[in-house]
């Protein structure tokens, strides 16, 4: 039996009503990538994250569910604009998005998704050690 003192505090906290395991294992594979524009997405909330070759490069959140959502947010990155293009990561998806992989990670479409989505953000980041993100 494994002593539950070896388990990283991150892993025992729980964010909605989930745990930081089951969160990670809930990322999709998003078809199209950031070369489309990802119409179901509208209103839904959550993370995303751009890989490169297995290598996680980029984690971001989408927050605003009435204004769009991941859709909004993950358009953005398409768009010749500065609107998430004025980071470091935001231009680095901007000029490869047609070689990253696109990953979401849903929480839902309400105030309380948006609150987990951005619970979420920083112990992905801390787990996973993208090389950009956003502040």
């Amino acid at each position: 039996m494994s002593d539950p003192t070896d388990t990283a505090p991150e892993e025992l906290s729980i964010i909605g009503s989930k745990s930081l395991d089951q969160w990670d294992a809930e990322w999709v594979l998003v078809e199209g990538g950031f070369n489309v524009l990802h119409t179901k997405l509208n209103h839904t909330v959550g993370l995303y994250r751009a890989d490169l070759a297995g290598n996680i490069m980029v984690i971001g959140q989408a927050t605003e569910s009435q204004r769009g959502g991941l859709r909004k947010r993950l358009a953005d990155f398409r768009r010749p604009s500065w609107s998430a293009r004025n980071h470091s990561a935001g231009w680095y998806i901007y000029t490869n998005r047609a070689d990253l992989e696109l990953w979401i990670l849903p929480t839902g479409s309400d105030r309380k998704a948006e609150k987990v989505a951005a619970d979420l953000k920083g112990p992905m980041i801390a787990r996973h050690k993208p090389l950009m993100t956003f502040g």
